[in-house]
């Protein structure tokens, strides 16, 4: 089966009557103060691609931004960033970090799939929310497609997405690097060597989460099946359009 004809199955038809969220909803777990634009486009695009709603989990710096983006975005500014923690005591900030994560969770019922990493950033409070929401995911069994610093994230403690077959990784040259690096398929973080590893050795040495390498030809893998799509620029960039 080609990727087109994949991703037009898993695509859900218009009907006239359906309601709103009936075709799906998306949540994304992503940006900071520095990176509001690749949330913004993680949740635009899965909107563009037919689902209902989709709800939207940044810092407090970056709400604004992100809603003057666009206002089909559900945008909840539920991430605490370590210069918003810097005069907690450890305890406190502790029962700030649980809480985020309470009310993320929360939320996480009412959605199809759930997308970290985009503008996530590597601030530890955002990081150490982000693997515990990674984790409250899978004990929902919730989609997840990981994508960033939810990247270096797993390549920090690989243990965070090993064995969840319902993750989908897509690093870039480096992150996927990296990866490799960090599961001992390569002796070190090297561009070069970790582009001759194939995507189903690293969903393999990672428990078979499905894995991405990105190319001229991109190759999805899940450890035990591979497939390979073509995707023009001109198509990607139609989806932010």
């Amino acid at each position: 089966m080609s990727a087109r004809s994949l991703v037009s199955r898993l695509i859900p038809p218009l009907a006239g009557h359906s309601h709103k969220g009936q075709q799906g909803r998306v949540g994304v777990v992503g940006g900071s103060f520095e990176y509001t634009g690749a949330p913004y486009y993680a949740g635009i695009s899965s909107l563009k691609t037919g689902a209902d709603l989709c709800h939207l989990f940044c810092v407090e710096e970056a709400a604004v931004p992100i809603k003057s983006y666009s206002p089909e975005l559900i945008v909840h500014p539920l991430l605490r960033s370590d210069a918003a923690l810097a005069r907690c005591e450890e305890s406190q900030r502790s029962e700030i970090l649980a809480e985020a994560v309470e009310r993320i969770a929360q939320v996480l019922p009412r959605l199809d799939s759930l997308v970290i990493g985009p503008g996530l950033g590597r601030d530890a409070s955002v990081q150490e929310i982000a693997r515990k929401v990674i984790a409250k995911a899978r004990e929902a069994n919730l989609p997840l497609v990981l994508d960033g610093d939810a990247l270096y994230l797993v390549s920090v403690d690989p243990d965070t997405v090993k064995g969840y077959r319902n993750a989908i990784l897509t690093p870039n040259a480096m992150e996927y690097a990296r990866l490799c690096a960090t599961t001992r398929l390569v002796a070190s973080i090297d561009v070069a060597q970790a582009a001759k590893i194939p995507p189903a050795q690293l969903s393999e040495a990672l428990g078979f989460p499905v894995v991405i390498q990105k190319g001229g030809v991109d190759t999805f893998s899940d450890g035990k099946n591979s497939t390979e799509a073509y995707f023009s620029y001109r198509a990607r960039s139609m989806l932010i359009q």
